[in-house]
């Protein structure tokens, strides 16, 4: 799976030096998530949990500790590439570490060559990692396409330069030949009679200068006992093993085995080599469809995940190649056991999985029992040697609190994860909690609670003064929202947001938001005053247009200047919807409203961002003002924030501002506005609205 950030596994005895580089590559572009390790063992753990992209090791000279962190390396994740710091950096420290195995030794005094080093050395990574995924891909494509061309009906052979590479069984047959070795690396002149051999010749000419090769011809051929007989030939020019080369196909007498070939070979490109089911790209292409698709007639359709217990000890027993030959047998126990209707697959590595439909949800879990009871009975036999396994199964219904198929298939893996738990042999059906081990309610009660604010009307809108530092009065006011629930409770949105982001309900909530703000708003300037409304867009509302014209519009019927009106996005939307939001900011602005970029500071690439979007307020992030007045690496990065901001004639504001120490730094730092609960605490705008 494409991943949206950089895993980095940290080996350093100061979580500090994590955080320094962490923060150093985010503000170089690298969108990472490094993990502080202290110990080799936990480096090792990790590794074999998930294979990261850069492994960084801190160093006390040259080389202490590294050879133990190359060791780990190599075993685990040979690709990754070994980045060592340290504070004794010279060409004799460099030369020593990269021959320890380090890609470099760098040092954080030379933080430009440090970022560097880390760009090179990750697009090395994905190009190694591509040039594998291609071999093994194509490795896989030759072993199906073979298994093809054996079984065809159609007599195929392969010429290099006028020799025999290759035949399958209907070409030998034909010919009258008992086995390959009787064909292949023989001319094959000596198959066909003297009529026959210039337009054999004139092909194979052809194939070697990269010509086209059409049409088919009619050949005398000549079988191993002398007998001649005539045949329809078509041959044409392709790569064998890497080298141009001619394919000779005779059809068969039947005529219609050409189509059933092609078939075939559409079918091979959606089958797992190993299994035999079907591949991951295939299975997903289905399981998008059967949710897009699903009906409302209270059948059980689930998503079934099957992964063998302990296999890293099996192949450890048995050894890697015949561990495949395991999971090759267990693949093909699936195919047995699966109904029809069914479609099971191969999602990675030891993970298989099924589609599958039936009356009830119990009747999935008698299925899913009795597969792992054959499982359990079953001995495996693979090069020469025999074990037996477990398996763990986790099973998630495609019901109505999923929304997507994304949410189907996290769900099935979260019951995998419970019957690991529950113990070898397990088969789990995932059930969506309330709360979770803190009390937090889950994702499904979220949803529930959204929507029923919808209709209800239990949302609130707060508002929260943003004060001018420059000495002047201030009329700008942030709007938020939060949620009451059955017992009054009311909960801010950091609550229950990320939930409705997940679930994909935020454009339900911004429609709320919006539809109220504006309307509270045009009785505010209906009464003469001029509070201008920091009202927010998400980014599932940018990535709908026809929400987006809806917003645009409610604006300009509400009869309320747009000048009071201050659209903003976060960066992490920005970074999400980049081309979006700027034809949203576009739009806005040529209406009069104005537009504002918050959280500032934490996205892929803030700078990039500045430059690429107009606005008219830049909102700087609240994790830079928490302890700014002792931290000189956060005051001079809002610094440049703010000198940016000026030079494209942007207004800053400061989040989440707490204390008068932090105002007193920001007003030294020239930040036009500041908000948070040191200004005032967000108070409801309404008690009751409608």
């Amino acid at each position: 799976m494409k991943r949206s950030y950089l895993p980095a596994l940290v080996l350093t005895q100061s979580q500090d030096d994590a955080e320094v580089l962490n923060r150093l590559l985010r503000n170089a572009g690298h969108a990472v998530r490094p993990k502080w390790i202290s110990r080799f063992e936990d480096l090792e753990k990790e590794l074999a949990a998930e294979e990261p992209d850069l492994i960084v090791s801190y160093t006390k000279g040259a080389g202490a500790g590294l050879s133990k962190v190359i060791e780990l390396r190599d075993r685990h994740a040979p690709l990754v590439p070994v980045i060592a710091i340290s504070d004794e950096v010279s060409e004799e420290a460099v030369a020593k570490a990269i021959q320890n195995g380090a890609r470099d030794l760098v040092s954080l005094d030379k933080t430009e060559r440090l970022v560097a080093v880390v760009a090179r050395e990750l697009d090395v990574l994905g190009q190694a990692r591509s040039l594998q995924a291609a071999r093994e891909k194509l490795r896989e494509y030759e072993e199906r396409f073979e298994g093809i061309v054996s079984e065809s009906a159609d007599a195929l052979a392969y010429i290099q330069e006028g020799i025999h590479v290759s035949a399958n069984p209907a070409y030998i047959e034909l010919f009258g030949f008992e086995d390959a070795d009787d064909v292949e690396g023989m001319p094959v002149m000596d198959f066909f009679d003297k009529a026959s051999q210039d337009p054999i010749r004139t092909a194979i000419k052809n194939a070697l200068k990269g010509k086209a090769i059409d049409g088919e011809v009619t050949l005398t051929g000549r079988k191993a006992d002398g007998e001649t007989f005539d045949v329809k030939a078509e041959m044409r020019a392709l790569e064998y093993d890497g080298e141009p080369a001619v394919q000779l196909a005779i059809r068969s007498e039947g005529g219609g085995d050409s189509a059933e070939y092609e078939r075939q070979l559409a079918e091979l490109e959606r089958r797992d080599s190993l299994t035999g089911l079907f591949n991951r790209q295939y299975f997903n292409q289905i399981l998008t469809q059967r949710f897009q698709t699903r009906q409302d007639d209270n059948r059980a359709r689930c998503l079934m995940l099957l992964e063998p217990d302990k296999f890293d000890s099996i192949r450890e027993k048995i050894g890697a190649v015949a561990s495949d030959d395991v999971l090759k047998g267990l693949g093909a126990m699936l195919r047995d056991h699966v109904e029809d209707g069914d479609i099971p697959g191969r999602l990675e590595n030891t993970t298989l999985t099924v589609l599958l439909e039936r009356p009830t949800r119990e009747a999935v879990t008698q299925w899913a029992d009795a597969l792992n009871k054959k499982i359990a009975a079953h001995v495996f036999e693979a090069g020469g040697q025999s074990t037996a396994m477990t398996a763990t199964i986790g099973i998630a219904a495609m019901d109505e609190h999923v929304e997507t198929a994304d949410d189907v298939l996290r769900n099935a893996q979260e019951a995998m994860a419970q019957g690991k738990k529950a113990g070898p042999g397990s088969a789990v059906f995932y059930e969506p909690p309330e709360t979770d081990a803190e009390g937090r309610l889950s994702d499904h009660a979220w949803s529930k609670r959204i929507r029923a604010g919808v209709e209800q009307d239990l949302f609130q809108l707060v508002h929260q003064p943003i004060a001018d530092l420059t000495g002047g009065d201030s009329d700008l006011v942030d709007i938020l929202v939060q949620l009451k629930d059955e017992e009054g409770e009311e909960h801010p949105a950091n609550e229950f947001m990320p939930a409705a982001e997940r679930a994909k309900l935020v454009g339900i909530v911004d429609h709320w938001v919006i539809d109220n703000a504006v309307n509270v708003l045009k009785e505010k300037v209906d009464k003469g005053q001029s509070d201008r409304y920091f009202i927010r867009i998400s980014h599932q509302t940018l990535a709908d247009p026809k929400l987006v014209k809806w917003v645009l519009t409610k604006v300009k019927n509400s009869g309320v200047p747009a000048k009071h009106v201050v659209f903003e996005v976060s960066e992490n939307s920005v970074d999400k919807r980049l081309k979006e939001a700027k034809a949203f900011a576009t739009e806005a602005r040529k209406m009069g409203c104005g537009f504002a970029v918050e959280h500032f500071g934490v996205g892929l690439n803030s700078m990039q961002t500045l430059q690429h979007l107009d606005m008219d307020f830049l909102k700087i992030d609240g994790s830079f003002m928490q302890g700014i007045d002792g931290d000189d690496a956060k005051r001079e990065q809002v610094e440049q924030f703010i000198e940016a901001a000026k030079a494209r004639n942007i207004a800053t504001v400061a989040e989440r501002v707490e204390d008068a120490n932090t105002m007193a730094v920001l007003f030294q730092l020239g930040v036009a506005y500041i908000q948070g609960n040191y200004v005032q605490e967000p108070e409801v705008v309404m008690a009751d609205q409608g």
